[in-house]
């Protein structure tokens, strides 16, 4: 039982609302490191303009102090020089005595703002000395804070932007999807003809109403295969209960002396027959059932071969060729398929019935039941392989068939991994044909038994 969803998940639990917001998450996060590529190139750009300025300062600083006779006289710190690239000099004396002749100007030290400082040796009668000029940073500063905040704004814009235009999008190629959903909700047992509407797309959506209408197909197919059987089941049960209700009736009802030992005789023989009929519909039930996995043990065919050829029969059955080999599969199962081959060729056989055993080489075992009968035309030896599938007058329910031996036979052989087919008997008749998996064979390393594979 689904549990009822929280707020959060019927929030984010549609694929248009992921999608919307995945979207504007990479956005958002594309836009950011754009923008901060950004502010940084600026920020260079700025500084660089201001290192420029600077350094056309400091040139024209050098001029006057290798023209100077006295350095300490260049360069006056003011504090009405506080402009980019028009700061004041300070320089210190580079001989062996270390002596500073001038600090940094007061407008420098005490200035609270960023600051870019450049500096250049220039070499004079008195040493080399190391002049300086210090401009602030307040317009690269201001620049950058506006181009930060434009461009904060621009990404909540273009976020939003950018999910307006995924969620109409995402909402408009969905829209298919909703369709192809109320019309699922409308079909159910009574109208499995109904079929979902295909976009003329192309794409992903149209491949996915193109599935749903195959998968309806199928269902449609099973569910009439299902009805044909119901129908099929109940006609073939009906015939053996009425017969034995007709034979209960007139010993009920009839004048004449009633002849318990034909009445018996009837009754088991319609007892017989529906329970060859319902064995036959548990197998083909069991058939239907995909879960159960492949059979993986090894069987000595010929054994089972020779366990049900030596049962009575009307006529005896013989042996051909049999080969020593093993096949993949359950005893049981096969027992039954070898006994429904042997009993439908014996059933239209005139005089002779044989069953041979021969392994082909190419990791397979071929299984062949031939009859001398009249034959299954070309024609037919697909369909009497369907469940409840007779032909001719000659094979009529009174012969004890019910049309389900050979296609129990074909789910036997189709879970055990094989093929089956009908082909001309050299008899003259119909040879069934079952290619079966063989058995890994052994192979034998010192005294070690190890399988092939």
């Amino acid at each position: 039982m689904m549990r009822n969803p929280t707020p959060f998940a019927r929030a984010f639990g549609s694929v248009r609302v992921r999608i919307t917001v995945l979207a504007m998450v990479v956005f958002a996060i594309a836009a950011v490191v754009g923008s901060m590529v950004l502010v940084g190139s600026v920020r260079g750009s700025l500084e660089d303009g201001v290192r420029k300025e600077n350094d056309v300062a400091l040139a024209g600083l050098a001029a006057q102090v290798r023209g100077a006779s006295d350095a300490t006289g260049v360069g006056v710190a003011r504090e009405d020089v506080l402009l980019p690239a028009a700061g004041a000099v300070m320089f210190r004396v580079s001989n062996p005595n270390g002596d500073v002749i001038a600090g940094t100007p007061a407008f420098v030290t005490g200035y609270d703002g960023s600051v870019l400082i450049s500096t250049q040796e220039v070499p004079t009668s008195n040493g080399k000395f190391t002049i300086a000029v210090a401009s602030p940073l307040d317009g690269v500063r201001r620049a950058v804070d506006t181009v930060e905040r434009y461009l904060i704004l621009g990404i909540v814009v273009l976020v939003g932007l950018v999910g307006a235009a995924v969620w109409f999008i995402v909402r408009r190629a969905l829209r298919p999807v909703e369709e192809m959903c109320s019309e699922v909700e409308e079909i159910t047992h009574g109208t499995l003809h109904r079929r979902v509407p295909v976009p003329d797309t192309h794409d992903e959506i149209a491949h996915l109403a193109s599935t749903m209408n195959e998968m309806l197909d199928r269902l449609q197919g099973a569910a009439a295969r299902q009805r044909e059987f119901v129908s099929d089941a109940s006609h073939e049960l009906r015939s053996p209960l009425t017969a034995m209700r007709t034979a209960l009736e007139v010993t009920r009802h009839g004048d004449a002396p009633v002849d318990w030992d034909a009445v018996r005789a009837d009754l088991l023989d319609g007892n017989h027959r529906m329970e060859a009929l319902v064995d036959g519909l548990l197998e083909l039930a069991r058939a239907d059932d995909a879960t159960d996995a492949p059979p993986d043990t090894a069987v000595e065919i010929a054994e089972v071969v020779a366990d049900e050829a030596a049962r009575p029969r009307r006529l005896s059955v013989r042996l051909g060729p049999v080969d020593d080999v093993e096949v993949l599969g359950r005893a049981d199962q096969l027992g039954r398929l070898v006994r429904n081959l042997v009993d439908n060729a014996e059933r239209y056989a005139r005089t002779r019935v044989e069953v041979s055993v021969r392994a082909d080489g190419n990791g397979a075992v071929v299984l062949a039941v031939d009859d001398d009968g009249p034959g299954i035309p070309e024609a037919d030896r697909v369909r009497v392989f369907e469940r409840f599938t007779r032909l001719g007058e000659d094979r009529s329910r009174d012969d004890g068939g019910a049309g389900l031996g050979l296609a129990i036979v074909k789910s036997i052989v189709d879970r055990s991994g094989g093929s089956v087919a009908i082909l001309d008997s050299p008899f003259g008749g119909t040879r069934v044909a079952v290619r079966l998996v063989a058995a890994p064979t052994p192979v034998l390393v010192g005294s070690t038994s190890l399988p092939f594979l």
